[in-house]
């Protein structure tokens, strides 16, 4: 394994909370993000993972951790995609393959050690049944079951390209499948249904987003705009002719829990609640760039959309806005820090019955998550003797606020 070199950097202490704005910004001048283009995020609780074309970020409101291909398992600086499977999982896409983070260690998959034909993993989701989908540049889409692997390319299969922007899976286990210059596929097990600008309203042939709704309807990023189409088969189109905004690249997607749906686009952001549309911009709002990649949202309910060159901008559509709460969260103080063995979490009057311990190694790792209920003593014990000697980044988690503290294990 190699030795992983993890940046804490002085921006650790630096607070961008505002109370009267509804914008924050983390770029290079302001934070250790390795590059200003932003290529994935995605948000874990009270942790965030941003992807760059130049390593990837781990920040958890106050610290930041910076892992590349240099000094880390991270297979290449090119990230394209982040996801969590249902197993608490996070996967990593690269252009050298994925790793995989769990519980315990970091694992990489590629085409060494896998029926991957190619290295370029471009997006990844997961079924119910806890299968794995990836989507490769240039050998179609696969999947694993965590035993097996089956590839589905244009040689074996009805799927009309080998070249895939975005899997998706929708709510009765049908895959979607975006791809470059084919339109978009519902592969049901079975048989593959193909939409594209010739047979549908699709209004171009490379899909780079697929969003679905809560009300089973399915949205399609393209290269010209947005289209969707709901369960009984109509289509709604909106290209910049519509949006009145130069949209052309649609990105990526999200819908919130009040319903409403967001896009990173290449000319802003587009809000959706039902029929009605808005698109923020750097003309009327506080983006830095017009050029959005990829969108998610926190435990806090703010959006996290990266940028091709301006770093991550985040926005909540409520008038105040917080990633380190900036509240009190002074939960709990290890004790004794260090320890040779067994450590105790003393906790404060701050903290409620109801809350969430989560710890970290060195290396990134979670090694330790725990969500407690109707908790009433002062003292929450951690065991520590199978744990290695170095540093551990103890967390508290509780109605929205986290407290971080490490831990010196001898």
């Amino acid at each position: 394994m190699k030795a992983l070199a993890i940046l804490t950097s002085l921006f650790g202490a630096f607070s961008l909370s505002a109370s009267a704005s509804s914008w924050m910004h983390y770029d290079q001048s302001n934070s250790p993000l390795p590059s200003n283009s932003v290529t994935a995020t995605l948000n874990d609780g009270a942790i965030s993972w941003v992807g760059t074309d130049e390593g990837l970020v781990r920040f958890n409101g106050t610290d930041w951790e910076v892992y590349t291909s240099e000094t880390s398992q991270l297979p290449n600086n090119h990230v394209q995609d982040i996801h969590k499977d249902n197993q608490g999982n996070t996967w990593i896409a690269t252009y050298s393959g994925v790793l995989k983070i769990n519980l315990n260690s970091w694992e990489v998959i590629d085409m060494s050690n896998s029926p991957i034909q190619s290295n370029q993993i471009r997006s990844i989701a997961t079924a119910a049944n806890n299968t794995v989908w990836f989507g490769t540049w240039g050998n179609g889409l696969i999947s694993f079951d965590g035993q097996s692997w089956e590839l589905f390319d244009t040689q074996n299969s009805d799927i009309p390209s080998n070249g895939i922007f975005e899997v998706s899976v929708d709510n009765d286990q049908n895959i979607w499948v975006g791809t470059f210059n084919g339109g978009v596929s519902k592969f049901d097990g079975q048989t593959w249904t193909t939409y594209n600008t010739s047979n549908s309203e699709l209004p171009n042939n490379n899909v780079r987003d697929i969003t679905i709704d809560h009300s089973g309807i399915v949205w399609f990023g393209t290269d010209d705009g947005l289209a969707r189409k709901t369960p009984s088969g109509h289509w709604d189109v909106f290209t910049s002719q519509e949006l009145g905004h130069a949209i052309h690249t649609v990105h990526d997607g999200i819908q919130v829990g009040d319903g409403h749906l967001y896009f990173a686009t290449d000319g802003g952001l587009v809000e959706f609640e039902s029929f009605n549309y808005t698109v923020y911009t750097l003309q009327n709002s506080s983006l830095q760039t017009n050029n959005l990649r990829c969108i998610s949202q926190d435990h806090m309910g703010n959006l996290w959309i990266g940028t091709g060159n301006n770093g991550v901008t985040i926005f909540s559509p409520e008038s105040t806005l917080s990633v380190d709460e900036d509240l009190p969260t002074n939960f709990f103080e290890p004790y004794p820090n260090p320890t040779t063995e067994n450590t105790i979490l003393d906790l404060n009057s701050d903290l409620g019955e109801d809350f969430e311990v989560m710890i970290h190694n060195s290396m990134g790792q979670m090694v330790y998550r725990n969500k407690v209920k109707n908790f009433s003593s002062r003292i929450y014990p951690i065991e520590l003797d199978d744990f290695p000697p170095g540093y551990f980044s103890v967390s508290i988690i509780s109605n929205g606020n986290v407290d971080t503290k490490r831990v010196l294990r001898l």
